[in-house]
């Protein structure tokens, strides 16, 4: 057990009757697709980091809509924390929980931040279809 974290396009299909058949159930049309962005296991400051401004503070393991600004937003503070390391704790604070891993400020930490800032630009480039006549939504949920 432990937590673990996701970030999920889903891809809306525009309705009419001619969307595509589910290939499994003839009498299903297909409405969206989802596509997994990424995947954190116990990166308890990115998480807390979504509790804080993406779930309004209910940590339910639920599944909520991340919008572009909140990605660039959680970019720049981790951007911020891996320039300058010393004010870490205070930029991308670690929250302690049960599952949820170490909250040493260690390499493993900024390890994950870098890994997520891979995450986030992925995410951005799915936001930017959304400018091409696409309809993508981002989600984030976790679970432990």
């Amino acid at each position: 057990m432990g937590l673990d974290m996701y970030l999920t396009a889903r891809e809306h299909a525009p309705y009419d009757a001619s969307r595509q058949l589910d290939p499994h159930f003839d009498e299903f049309q297909v409405g969206s697709t989802t596509y997994e962005i990424g995947y954190w296991r116990k990166v308890n400051s990115v998480h807390k980091w979504f509790v804080e401004n993406v779930q309004n503070n209910v940590d339910d393991c639920g599944e909520y809509v991340v919008s572009e600004s909140q990605l660039k937003q959680l970019r720049s503070q981790i951007m911020s924390a891996l320039a300058a390391p010393s004010t870490a704790s205070a930029t991308m604070p670690n929250q302690s929980g049960f599952f949820f891993g170490s909250t040493d400020y260690d390499s493993y930490y900024f390890d994950d931040l870098r890994d997520t800032i891979k995450i986030l630009d992925k995410a951005l480039k799915w936001c930017a279809l959304n400018s091409k006549g696409k309809f993508i939504t981002i989600y984030y949920s976790s679970s432990w």
